[in-house]
C-alpha cells in the first residue's frame, strides 16, 4: 500500500514537473504572448481577472536579466544609464512585442531614470540580432539568459528579481540602483471560472504537493527558476500586484497591442 502511494506520488510529481518544464521551454513564447496595453481602444491584458477564469496555482517563477550586446560600451546598469542620458535616443532595447513584461519593464526603468531609449519589439527572439550588435539590449529570462552569459556571449547588467540570483552573485539587482524596480515571471495555471470546486481544489493540491517535492524542486532549480507552491489568495494577490504595476506603464505610455 505504502509503494503504491509513494509511486502514485511519485508519477503526480513527475506529470507536475513535465508541465513546468513545457511551460519553461516555451517561455521565450509566453513572453511575447502575455501583453498588456490598449487593444481596439479598449484595455487589453491576457489575464482576465476573476471575471472568466479562477486561479489553480503558480508552479515556478523566475527574474530576468538585461543582457547587453558584446559590443555595447556600458558594463553595467548604472554605465548603461549615464551612456542612455549623454546619448538620448540612441540606445536600443529590444523586445518580445509591445506589451510584454521584456517591454514594460524597461519603460519602467526609462520613466524611473528619465532616460530615452529606442523600444525595438520583435515577433520572435532578438537574441542574434543582440549578440550581433543590431540592437543594444534586451530583458531574458534567467533560464535563457543564464548560458549566454556564462559563455561569455552577452553581458549581464542586471537581474529583475529583489535579491541576486545564487548563479550570478556579481550581476546587481536592478533595484540597487532604482530602489523598488523588481519584477518576477511567473508561470501560473488557470481554469473556466465554472470549473467544478472540486477539480479545482484537486488541481491546486496536486501542484501545491509537486512544488514541494525535493526531486522536482532541485530540477526546477537546475533550470535557475524558483519553485513556487502558494495559495490560491497568495496567487491572486501577486497577479493583483503585477497587473497595477503593468497597469499604470501601460496607461502612463499608452502602449497598444498590435
Amino acid at each position: 500500500m505504502t509503494t503504491q502511494c509513494g509511486r502514485r506520488r511519485g508519477a503526480a510529481a513527475s506529470a507536475a514537473f513535465a508541465l513546468v518544464v513545457s511551460l519553461l521551454a516555451a517561455d521565450t513564447a509566453s513572453a511575447q504572448d502575455m501583453r498588456f496595453g490598449v487593444r481596439g481602444g479598449v484595455n487589453f491584458s491576457t489575464v482576465n481577472q476573476e471575471s472568466s477564469l479562477g486561479s489553480d496555482g503558480f508552479t515556478m517563477r523566475q527574474g530576468l536579466v538585461l543582457i547587453a550586446s558584446p559590443k555595447l560600451q556600458a558594463g553595467s546598469l548604472p554605465e548603461f544609464l549615464d551612456q542612455a542620458r549623454k546619448e538620448p535616443g540612441t540606445l536600443s532595447h529590444a523586445s518580445y512585442g509591445a506589451g510584454s513584461p521584456s517591454h514594460l519593464i524597461m519603460e519602467w526603468l526609462k520613466d524611473e531614470t528619465k532616460t530615452t531609449m529606442l523600444h525595438v519589439p520583435y515577433r520572435t527572439t532578438p537574441v542574434s540580432e543582440l549578440i550581433g550588435g543590431q540592437v543594444d539590449t534586451v530583458l531574458e529570462p534567467v533560464a535563457t539568459a543564464y548560458p549566454m552569459i556564462a559563455s561569455g556571449r552577452v553581458k549581464a547588467l542586471a537581474y529583475s528579481g529583489s535579491q541576486r540570483h545564487p548563479a550570478m552573485p556579481n550581476v546587481p539587482t536592478f533595484a540597487e540602483t532604482v530602489p523598488g524596480l523588481s519584477m518576477m515571471s511567473w508561470h501560473g495555471i488557470w481554469a473556466p471560472a465554472a470549473t467544478p470546486p472540486a477539480f479545482v481544489d484537486r488541481l491546486h493540491a496536486t501542484l501545491l504537493a509537486a512544488s514541494q517535492d525535493p526531486d522536482v524542486q532541485r530540477r526546477i532549480k537546475e533550470l535557475n527558476s524558483e519553485p513556487l507552491g502558494v495559495s490560491r489568495a497568495e496567487m491572486r494577490e501577486m497577479v493583483r500586484r503585477d497587473s497595477e504595476i503593468y497597469g499604470r506603464i501601460v496607461k502612463t505610455k499608452n502602449i497598444r497591442v498590435d
